[in-house]
This record gives structure tokens, sequence and C-alpha cells, in this order.
């Protein structure tokens, strides 16, 4: 499963669960049964798997973040025989055209298994041989997306602890989806360079 589709499975699962709490408590506020004091006991009983709700989702999400960025970072392609001399003549050719490279010649130069933290090496020497590297959005679309992704995973990472919190105001099936939605639509599996 994606991870776009894991967050989009946590917040409907949670929805779901909090939905039929919310139920229980409309549901015990209208029994004659129950005393006032014994309604508003079932009621604080309820409010109480909520709160291990809104914990337990917070945690479960900060884990699955967690685990995300960490396989992302850790990440590496699997490096051809000759990975050593595609870089070495990457290097040389690099020297060679100095300040010349383009952004296409440089993306070809580029264009092998090569794992984001080389790339990003690369880019740094591009930017100190030339003044125009900046502009080589071709050459570092792959790192770009994943800095990106890594950036987004980050953010929601530091949001998580709280991001489940049926004590709002609101609703609780509002439980800042548009922060989740944003991610995961910033974390696009299926892109290129992005991995599941």
């Amino acid at each position: 499963m994606s991870f776009k589709a894991e967050l989009h499975k946590i917040v409907k699962e949670y929805q779901q669960q909090m939905g039929q709490l919310n139920y229980a408590i409309e549901v015990i506020k209208s029994d004659t049964f129950y005393t006032e004091d014994g309604k508003q006991y079932k009621i604080n009983e309820i409010n109480e798997t909520k709160q291990n709700l809104d914990k337990l989702a917070n945690e479960y999400l900060t884990t699955h973040i967690s685990e995300f960025i960490a396989a992302h970072r850790s990440a590496e392609p699997t490096k051809d025989n000759d990975y050593e001399l595609k870089v070495s003549n990457a290097l040389k050719m690099i020297e060679m055209l100095g300040g010349n490279l383009t952004d296409e010649t440089a993306s070809q130069l580029l264009d092998f298994n090569m794992d984001n933290k080389q790339l990003s090496i690369f880019r740094t020497i591009l930017e100190n041989r030339c003044p125009n590297s900046w502009q080589f959005h071709q050459t570092f679309k792959r790192l770009d997306e994943a800095e990106e992704l890594l950036s987004a995973a980050t953010r929601l990472q530091e949001s998580a602890a709280g991001l489940f919190d049926y004590t709002r105001p609101y609703s609780p099936s509002d439980i800042r989806i548009g922060d989740i939605e944003y991610y995961a639509n910033v974390i696009n599996p299926t892109a290129e360079g992005k991995a599941e």
C-alpha cells in the first residue's frame, strides 16, 4: 500500500470509529433508562475512549511517517558494475566543459542509477563550475522531488503528534484533513523518484 493510501486509511478508520463513539453519546443522552449522573458517567467513559483513540491514531501516524522517512533517507538504488567509472567520467566531463555545460548535457551525464546523496554532491560541484547550474531543472528533477518529498514528510511528522484531537471545537471528522491531504498529495509515491 502506498504512503498516500495508508494516510487515507488512517483518517478513514479514525473518522468511522469517532463517528460510532459520537453516535453512542447521542444515544445515551436521549436514553431514559439512565439518570443524569449515569448518563454523564457513560459519556465520560466514551470520552476516555476517544482520548485513547486520539492517542493511538497519533502514535500510529507518527510511527508510520518516521518509518517512511527512514526508508527514504536510507534508500539507495542498485548500482551497476561500472558505477564508479560512470561517476569518474561524469566528473571529467564536468571539468572539461565547465561553464559551457548545459542542463541537457548534465542530465545525460548523470543519467544512471545514482543515489540522491551522490546527486546532491554533483549539484554542489556543478554550482561551483557552472554559473547557470541553478537552471538545471531537468538534471536535478529527481533530487528536487526527493527533497520535497522528505521535507513534506518531515513537516507532517512534526504536526502528527497532535493531528487527531476530538476535543477541538469543530467536528472530529475535520481532523486537519487539509493537512493530511496536502502532504499526501505532495508525497505522491507513484511519481518517478518517489518510492512507495
